[in-house]
């Protein structure tokens, strides 16, 4: 989309630059023309155009669905939302500001089996199963996990879990 001279701003989590991964990732883009800031957000929202939305249904688990708008109201509501976060996140620190860290961020026993489970059971119900929690206790912990890593989405999660050798 950048080559094709397509506008790409990004808000991530400030703490996805303490996942090496993630932070080349964003340095990557930005180096090609993407803008990226940071914000202590926990908002996942994305819009198209100023005419479309991609809402999460559940803020706390993305695997539940969005919603996707094309309603002029919500529309222009969640780029309002965006540009208030916008206007309140920071620059992407350049490479010299900030050098990556490579250290990985330490997992509990705990996350450690959820985050097993989450890679080799398709459902919620299994998983907390599994590991003889309720549904509700595992999405939590699923949750952070993801929000720990920076992922926006279980696979993405499992990806970097898999790059800092937890997998």
């Amino acid at each position: 989309c950048l080559r094709r001279g397509v506008r790409l701003r990004h808000v991530v989590p400030a703490e996805a630059l303490r996942h090496s991964p993630v932070s080349r990732y964003l340095r990557e883009i930005a180096a090609t023309g993407a803008e990226i800031r940071t914000a202590d957000v926990s908002e996942h929202l994305l819009v198209y155009d100023r005419r479309a939305a991609l809402i999460r249904l559940d803020p706390e688990d993305g695997t539940r669905g969005a919603l996707l708008a094309h309603e002029e109201g919500l529309v222009s509501h969640s780029v309002a939302l965006f540009e208030k976060i916008w206007a309140d996140s920071a620059e992407l620190p350049g490479v010299a500001d900030e050098p990556l860290s490579e250290d990985a961020p330490t997992l509990s026993e705990m996350e450690r089996r959820v985050l097993r489970s989450l890679v080799s059971v398709g459902k919620d119900e299994a998983g907390a199963r599994q590991l003889g929690i309720s549904v509700r206790t595992y999405r939590r912990h699923v949750a952070d996990l993801m929000r720990a890593l920076g992922a926006a989405s279980r696979a993405q999660a499992a990806l970097l879990a898999r790059d800092f050798g937890w997998l």
